[in-house]
């Protein structure tokens, strides 16, 4: 039992060790040549097209994980293909330098529960899941995209309300405008009306006065010759002065 413990202690004293020294061989000032991806490799075959799709085979080996914001996800070539990593932690890609780890004991699943070597990442799925600048298989990613959501939904109600606002204030305002035209042609409509009447009124009452000046001239006129003789005495003088012409 001792054994095993010395074992254990002195196995993972080597790959700590080993990481140091990866680290140092890697200054700040050797920036490795990088590619954006949205996800890692999820198994063996997809790990070795991927390795060869960008010539990792010359140039040491694939490697595929999140940068230290852990807002990208970065596939290259590192120069030690079979870097062992301790377990309880995942791999980033720190400034595009050198690799680090990342403590995962907080995920709710997927964290590594043994020693692993880096070409067995795609073992580990949710150390390459990121989401918002947290890995998603963090609780505190949970409670942030939460957060983030909860904001997102006050946001759109707080838009949504203020859209209903103006859209009930324009519709009143095309009311009011509505009404308003709608009053204006009732007035002109109105004066219009009144308008033709009077001119019909006035119109009527000069016919009467002409009718009144007619008869009253028509009154003086017989009042001064008479009355109008009759047409029975003018067909009685037509048949005398013809009788006078019979034989």
């Amino acid at each position: 039992m001792g054994d095993k413990r010395m074992f254990h202690f002195f196995y993972w004293t080597f790959i700590s060790f080993r990481v140091s020294m990866i680290n140092c061989i890697y200054p700040d000032d050797h920036v490795l040549s990088v590619y954006n991806t949205t996800s890692c490799p999820k198994n063996s075959s997809e790990w070795y097209e991927r390795s060869v799709f960008i010539n990792c085979t010359n140039k040491g080996g694939y490697m595929c994980a999140p940068d230290e914001t852990l807002m990208k996800l970065y596939e290259f070539c590192y120069k030690f293909a079979n870097t062992g990593m301790i377990e309880g932690h995942c791999i980033i890609l720190n400034n595009k330098t050198f690799i680090d780890t990342y403590d995962c004991r907080g995920f709710t699943s997927g964290c590594p529960e043994k020693s692993y070597f880096t070409n067995e990442m795609f073992t580990y799925p949710n150390c390459a899941v990121i989401r918002n600048g947290c890995f998603q298989a963090e609780q505190s990613c949970w409670r942030k995209e939460n957060a983030s959501t909860q904001q997102a939904t006050v946001t759109r109600q707080t838009l949504t309300y203020v859209l209903s606002q103006e859209s009930e204030v324009l519709t009143l305002r095309i009311t009011v405008i509505s009404m308003a035209v709608l009053l204006l042609f009732c007035i002109i409509g109105m004066t219009s009306g009144i308008w033709i009447l009077y001119k019909m009124s006035v119109q009527n009452k000069k016919e009467i006065k002409e009718k009144e000046e007619l008869l009253n001239e028509a009154k003086i006129i017989r009042d001064e010759h008479g009355p109008p003789p009759n047409p029975q005495e003018y067909l009685e003088d037509y048949r005398q002065i013809s009788g006078c012409y019979k034989t």
